[in-house]
């Protein structure tokens, strides 16, 4: 059908098409404490370690545990419940061998995924 022009041709592929990157390991990051969540970090977002991800409010007391990053990489993971329990995962953390240029593609798509936060020296709830 092709040869007779019934049927577009075949598009060929991208020769520019990237190589998938492969995270070598990856660390789940724990609640310290039970509470209500708040997410500072977006999912696709780089993390350094000793960053702050979120907090973890105590409903009964004043009570403010942070999240901290136990090390670098990119969040492929991100807990959506508010509520959470003591030892719950909450972020999942990949760790590769060269983040700036892992980081430099998630950050073409980030864009089209999540607008802009805005950082007024408040932790936002993401």
């Amino acid at each position: 059908m092709r040869y007779l022009g019934m049927l577009a041709t075949r598009r060929s592929r991208k020769p520019n098409t990237p190589e998938p990157f492969v995270a070598r390991s990856s660390q789940w990051v724990r609640a310290p404490s039970s509470g209500i969540f708040r997410a500072a970090k977006p999912l696709g977002g780089k993390v350094k370690r000793n960053d702050a991800l979120g907090v973890i409010n105590d409903p009964v007391s004043v009570l403010e545990v942070p999240v901290i990053s136990p090390c670098n990489g990119l969040i492929i993971g991100r807990s959506e419940l508010p509520l959470v329990h003591e030892g719950e995962a909450i972020y999942h953390i990949a760790q590769f061998e060269d983040n700036r240029e892992v980081a430099e593609h998630i950050e073409m798509f980030q864009g089209d995924i999540t607008p802009e936060l805005e950082f007024d020296g408040e932790i936002p709830i993401v």
